[in-house]
């Protein structure tokens, strides 16, 4: 990792350095993006080592795993480097002093992502455990088991998850904004199409309802134009009155959105997955979940708002107050001590949205689509392109 850049052009949003948004706008970096989709995406069509593709394949789809991927080299994905990122998070937001600690200096900020490191690697490894002992109890998945084939399993996704965090710093560093978050979208570019498909045929051959693709088109253009109208409020309603565009303040701008609008849905789903239902199963001493806690339930449904909008108003209060060399962007005089933007609307946004999306998915097979899912896409296209459009603006 490069770490002599200046402090003037060290700019960390949620993983990484960063360097000013927009100088990634090259034809020879534009190529070394898409190369960088091509070659994730091409990880996941290559096996893992000692196994047999095809009945890892058919044991896996009967359990309604999604097999193709998650047999493959980057099965993990990104959720290695996801979990760490989310505690930390959460961990900023209930310690403001670790969050303005992070942003104080450089090496701070190097220090912080190599703990986070550190602990994807550590999470990748005890992950690659579970699934090569799982796969190795599927009859004919591994022709060879045992020590040898445990240990590759570990390396490989071991090494996939420093591949794929290596990755992300150069995408930063070349100026394309938040890389970590630009890879964490491309599984679900890749898999949409295909998905969709699938969508018109279950409706042209009359085994999903008819109503239920109208309703997901019609939600999908309402949650769009949303998605879109809350990321121009979060960035304009920030910028100085006299219309002027700061450079250095730019990636502050897209990590703020990033924050307000991505994180709270995410870390809601956090809270109740890992904090929540292991608590539940410890002091109740049950071996599942209850129904209330299942996706689609009213229970989930009530616990996802209320821990959403609690989230939203947290990122809403401390935000402001991360970025200590603020003022120097803004100035003394128009420094914000809050944002001026209605953030306790983009809360109820993200309730409405995502509650919608997960009653459809509760009665349709529309579970591939998730209010979070479309937020965070269309927030990381948006701060993609924004140099671009105030390029030609």
């Amino acid at each position: 990792m490069t770490r002599d850049l200046p402090m003037t052009e060290v700019r960390v949003d949620t993983w990484g350095p960063e360097r000013p948004q927009g100088g990634g706008g090259s034809a020879a970096n534009l190529g070394w993006l898409a190369m960088v989709g091509v070659l994730y995406a091409l990880g996941t069509t290559i096996p893992l080592y000692g196994i047999d593709p095809q009945a890892g394949f058919a044991a896996m789809t009967s359990v309604g795993m999604d097999a193709g991927t998650r047999l493959s080299i980057f099965g993990l994905g990104l959720m290695p480097l996801f979990m760490p990122l989310a505690f930390l998070e959460l961990a900023k937001l209930f310690i403001p002093r670790l969050a303005r600690w992070q942003v104080a200096s450089a090496p701070n900020m190097f220090r912080l992502n190599d703990y986070v490191r550190f602990a994807a690697f550590a999470a990748a490894a005890l992950q690659g455990y579970g699934i090569a002992t799982a796969m190795e109890q599927m009859p004919g998945v591994v022709p060879d088991p045992g020590a040898g084939f445990i240990v590759a399993t570990m390396s490989t996704y071991v090494g996939s998850t420093a591949l794929l965090a290596w990755l992300a710093d150069r995408i930063s560093l070349r100026g394309f904004g938040n890389g970590f978050w630009l890879l964490w979208i491309v599984p679900f570019v890749n898999v949409l199409p295909f998905r969709s498909l699938q969508l018109l045929e279950l409706a042209r051959t009359g085994a999903m309802s008819p109503a239920v693709l109208p309703a997901c088109l019609g939600l999908l253009l309402i949650s769009g134009v949303v998605i879109v109208v809350a990321n121009l409020a979060t960035v304009d309603g920030i910028l100085p009155r006299d219309g002027r565009v700061p450079a250095p303040s730019l990636a502050w701008r897209a990590r703020l959105t990033t924050q307000v609008l991505i994180w709270p849905p995410l870390l809601a789903n956090i809270v109740i997955g890992v904090i929540v239902a292991p608590l539940y199963l410890l002091l109740s001493g049950s071996g599942m979940a209850p129904g209330w806690l299942h996706y689609g339930s009213g229970g989930h449904i009530f616990l996802f708002s209320v821990l959403t909008l609690f989230l939203a108003y947290a990122y809403a209060r401390e935000a402001p107050n991360w970025r200590p060399d603020i003022a120097e962007v803004f100035g003394s005089e128009t420094e914000p001590k809050g944002l001026p933007a209605p953030f306790w609307l983009f809360g109820l946004m993200q309730v409405a949205l995502c509650t919608s999306w997960e009653l459809l998915a509760s009665h349709s097979p529309m579970d591939f689509l998730a209010g979070s899912s479309l937020i965070t896409v269309v927030t990381v296209v948006m701060n993609f392109i924004r140099p671009w459009r105030l390029r030609l603006s």
